[in-house]
């Protein structure tokens, strides 16, 4: 009985904007949206992410989502007491907004989703859901060190 109920459990998601004051969302730069939005994309392409569409008039690129390691990107909660682990997909959006005299506000969004099976010791499925994920922060951080070296590098040439 007490096996069974364990493995009937819900998962134990985790608060998805709990790492929030860990994250740096937003920043300004002092560039054209259109040269931010550029930065961005170069940035984004330098870490592996393959962009699924750019609209300028929006100031926008999505990125395709990409197979990430929850225990390295992700907060996907708990199951029966142990954190859950396995691949999760990462995928990012980053706006830029623009505040006049070539200064831009540059905002960066994921998103990390995972698709948890959970099974009895049968190896019976007994959870199959898939879910939002909270965020660690290391993605944004990554983005951001990335875009700064690229800046860098185009104010140098």
């Amino acid at each position: 009985m007490l096996v069974s109920g364990c493995a009937f459990t819900s998962v134990n998601r985790p608060n998805i904007d709990a790492n929030q004051s860990l994250v740096s969302s937003s920043d300004f730069i002092r560039i054209t949206p259109d040269a931010a939005i550029d930065a961005a994309k170069s940035a984004l392409q330098a870490m592996g992410y393959e962009i699924l569409s750019v609209t300028p008039e929006l100031g926008q690129i999505r990125t395709k989502e990409r197979r990430v390691l929850i225990s390295d990107t992700c907060d996907c909660g708990e199951w029966n007491g142990e954190k859950i682990s396995g691949p999760a997909l990462s995928s990012l959006i980053v706006r830029a907004e623009s505040m006049g005299d070539n200064f831009t506000l540059l905002k960066i969004e994921r998103s990390c989703c995972c698709h948890f099976i959970g099974r009895n010791i049968r190896g019976a499925t007994t959870r199959d859901e898939t879910y939002q994920c909270g965020s660690l922060g290391s993605v944004e951080n990554a983005c951001w060190v990335t875009l700064r070296e690229i800046l860098d590098q185009r104010a140098k040439n």
